[in-house]
């Protein structure tokens, strides 16, 4: 991405829902178990990891619902656009065999 779009995307915030999951449940499709009430809140796009610094994209298809402040259609668009690169981007994916006593960790440490 470039620059300047990273910039702009640091200003955003969306909000992340699992009203619809638990909505789905509840229809009977799951179970009908809905552990807990679901919540909405709000988040910026992008994070910073609190070790290093490094920023990461803080968005996905399952409880991002929209970014706060734009019409629907921008929403849509953008995070469709980020859905995208987070999922065919081969520069920050792992590709690993998994043999017999392999561990893999993966650091979900974002607070």
């Amino acid at each position: 991405m470039s620059a300047n779009f990273r910039a702009y995307l640091e200003t955003l915030s969306a909000v992340h829902s699992g009203v619809e999951q638990a909505e789905f449940s509840r229809s009977g499709k799951r179970g009908g178990i809905v552990k807990r009430e679901p919540v909405e809140t709000v988040h910026p796009i992008v994070r910073r990891h609190p070790v290093t610094g490094e920023k990461a994209l803080f968005v996905n298809r399952q409880f991002t619902r929209h970014i706060v402040g734009l019409k629907d259609e921008e929403s849509k668009a953008i995070l469709e656009l980020l859905y995208t690169h987070i999922e065919r981007g081969t520069d920050f994916q792992v590709r690993l065999r998994h043999r017999p006593r392999t561990v893999i960790a993966w650091d979900v440490s974002v607070a």
